[in-house]
C-alpha cells in the first residue's frame, strides 16, 4: 500500500521543483549570454590563434619559375613537354589563365561541345626568344572535320611561371585535406602575386566542434545545478536527523528548522511537548511508588527490629525444648532474610528517588578487595568455597570506598551463593591506560545466554534462583549496576564452560 504524502512532503516537493526550474531557467539565460559574448569577443580570436597555430603553410611564389624560362634551351625543353596531345588538351580547358587568353582571342571555352578536336601547338616567339607562342586550331565541326578556327595565343613567361605554380598548388590539393588560399602583396608590380597554401583541416574540424562543445558544456552545467540541488534537499534529511537527536537527549530545547521545514518543525515540537508531559506523568507515577515502597519499608521495619531483637534474645536458649528451640532458630533466620529484603527495598528506593551521590577519595584496591573477601569468609567456609583475591598491593584508585564495596559485596554475594562446593571464588584487579579492570569469577552452573542481558534488571531472578540459598528479592545486581554506572564505569557478565564472571570497569581519570 503506497504511504500517504504528508503535508511536508508535499510542500518540500512543490519548492524544491519551483527553485530547481528557476535555477536552470537563470543559467540557460546567462549561458546563452555568455556564449554570445564570447563569440563576439574571445571565440574569434581563440580562432585566429587555433588558425595560426596549427595550419601547415606552404608559400608558392610564381616568380621561382621565372628561371626556367630565362633560356632559349629551357624553352626548347618545355615545348618537349607540351607535345603529348593529352597535355596540351588539359592546358586548354584546364588552365585559368589559358582560359582567359583563349577567351579573350574569341574562343569560348565553357563551350559543352568539349568533344571537338583541339590542336595546340608552342613555338618560341622569334622576337621575343623568352615567350612561347601557341597556335590553337579548333575543329568547329566535331571530330573528323576539315573546318577549322585557328587562334594564336602569346605566353609570357610571368604566365608560364604561374601555371607552372599553379600546377604545383594542385598537386599539394590532391593529397587531401582542407586547404586555404591566400594572396600575399607584394611592393614590386608584379601581374602575379605570391600566395599561400594553408592546410586548415584541423581549423575547420575545430569550428564543427564549437556547437557540440557549447552543448556539452551546457549539460554539464545543469548536471552540477542538478548536484546542488540533490544537496539541498539531502540537507533537509540532515537538519531533520539533527532535530531527531535533539527532541531525544534534550527535551527541554525547542526544535528550531529552516523555512522549507516549519511543518516538521511544528510536529517535532509536538512531540516534544507530548514526551515531555509524559515524562512527567511517568517521573510523578515513579515518585508516588517509591514513596509508597519508602513508607513501607519504614513501617515494616520498626516492627521487624523488634521481632529481631526478641527472637535473638530467645535465640539459642537451652531452658527451651529442642523443638521449639529449631522453631525459633527458623525464625530468626527468616526474620534476617526479611530484613535484608527491606533493606534491598528501602535502598533501591531511595536510588530511584534521586541520583546516587558519590563522594571519591583515595583507596587501597587490594585493601578494598580483601575486606570484602574477609567480610564473606564465613560464608565461603560454610560453602567450602576458598576466595583468592589478586590485586597490585600499591594500586589505588578514586572511588567512593563506601558504595562500591557495596557493590562488590552484592556482586560477590551473588557470585558466592551460586559456585560449586570444593572450588575457588577468585576476585582480581587489574589496571590499563584508561581503566581499573575488577573480575569476580566462581565455578558453578552457568547463566543462560538469553538470561545473561537482564540478570542487572530490577527483581529479576533466574528460576532455579527460587528455592536456592541466593535468597532475596533480585534487587542485589541492580543496585551494584546503578552504583557503578554512578562512577561512570561499566558492568558486565559472562558465562561459559563452567565458570561466570562480573566484570566492573572503572575509569581511572575520574
Amino acid at each position: 500500500m503506497k504511504p500517504n504524502k504528508s503535508a511536508q512532503s508535499r510542500a518540500l516537493r512543490r519548492r524544491y521543483t519551483v527553485h530547481f526550474l528557476l535555477t536552470l531557467l537563470a543559467y540557460t539565460a546567462v549561458f546563452c549570454s555568455a556564449m554570445v559574448i564570447l563569440n563576439i569577443t574571445i571565440v574569434p580570436k581563440i580562432a585566429d590563434w587555433i588558425f595560426e597555430t596549427t595550419s601547415d603553410d606552404v608559400y608558392i611564389d610564381p616568380a621561382n619559375y621565372l628561371e626556367e624560362f630565362s633560356t632559349e634551351e629551357l624553352l626548347i625543353d618545355l615545348l618537349e613537354s607540351y607535345k603529348d596531345n593529352g597535355t596540351r588538351y588539359t592546358l586548354l580547358w584546364a588552365a585559368p589563365e589559358y582560359q582567359e587568353l583563349l577567351s579573350e582571342a574569341g574562343i569560348q571555352t565553357d563551350d559543352p561541345q568539349r568533344e571537338r578536336d583541339a590542336d595546340l601547338e608552342f613555338s618560341i616567339d622569334d622576337q621575343y626568344p623568352n615567350n612561347l607562342v601557341g597556335e590553337v586550331r579548333l575543329s568547329s565541326m566535331g571530330f573528323g572535320s576539315n573546318a577549322y578556327e585557328t587562334t594564336v595565343i602569346e605566353l609570357t613567361p610571368m604566365y608560364l611561371a604561374y601555371s607552372m605554380a599553379t600546377r604545383e598548388a594542385q598537386a599539394i590539393e590532391d593529397r587531401g585535406g582542407d586547404w586555404k588560399w591566400e594572396q600575399l602583396s607584394t611592393k614590386e608590380e608584379t601581374p602575379f602575386h605570391p600566395f599561400i597554401l594553408r592546410n586548415t583541416t584541423f581549423y575547420n574540424t575545430a569550428r564543427t566542434l564549437k556547437i557540440p562543445c557549447a552543448i556539452l558544456l551546457y549539460l554539464l552545467g545543469c548536471l552540477v545545478i542538478s548536484l546542488m540541488e540533490v544537496r539541498r534537499a539531502l540537507s533537509y534529511f540532515d537538519e531533520l536527523s539533527s532535530a531527531v537527536v535533539s527532541l531525544i537527549t534534550d527535551k527541554l530545547k525547542p526544535i528550531r528548522l529552516t523555512k522549507d521545514l516549519s511543518i516538521a518543525q511544528d510536529e517535532l515540537n509536538h512531540i516534544r511537548e507530548e514526551s515531555a508531559a509524559s515524562e512527567r506523568a511517568a517521573e510523578a507515577a515513579q515518585k508516588r511508588n517509591n514513596e509508597l515502597v519508602a513508607y513501607l519499608a519504614h513501617d515494616i521495619r520498626t516492627p521487624l527490629t523488634s521481632v529481631i531483637g526478641f527472637l535473638s534474645m530467645v535465640n539459642g536458649d537451652e531452658r527451651m525444648p529442642k523443638d521449639l528451640q529449631r522453631f525459633v532458630y527458623l525464625a530468626s533466620q527468616k526474620a534476617d532474610s526479611l530484613q535484608l529484603l527491606v533493606d534491598e527495598f528501602f535502598d533501591i528506593t531511595r536510588f530511584n528517588a534521586q541520583s546516587i551521590s558519590i563522594e571519591r577519595s583515595q583507596v587501597g584496591v587490594m585493601f578494598l578487595l580483601q575486606q570484602l573477601a574477609d567480610e564473606f569468609y564465613p560464608q565461603a567456609k560454610e560453602s567450602n568455597v576458598q576466595i583468592v583475591v589478586t590485586a597490585p598491593e600499591e594500586g589505588k584508585f578514586c572511588v567512593d570506598g563506601e558504595k562500591l564495596a557495596r557493590a562488590l559485596g552484592n556482586i560477590l554475594k551473588n557470585a558466592l551463593a551460586y559456585a560449586a562446593s570444593g572450588t575457588k571464588l577468585t576476585i582480581a584487579a587489574r589496571s590499563t591506560q584508561e581503566h581499573w579492570v575488577i573480575t569476580i569469577t566462581n565455578q558453578g552452573s552457568e547463566i543462560p545466554t538469553e538470561n545473561i542481558e537482564r540478570i542487572f534488571e530490577k527483581f529479576y531472578r533466574d528460576d532455579d534462583a527460587r528455592n536456592t540459598k541466593a535468597g532475596g528479592a533480585g534487587l542485589g545486581l541492580a543496585i551494584a549496576k546503578e552504583i557503578v554506572l554512578a562512577h561512570k564505569g561499566a558492568i558486565s557478565a559472562v558465562s561459559e564452560h563452567g565458570t561466570t564472571s562480573f566484570v566492573v570497569e572503572l575509569p581511572i581519570n575520574e
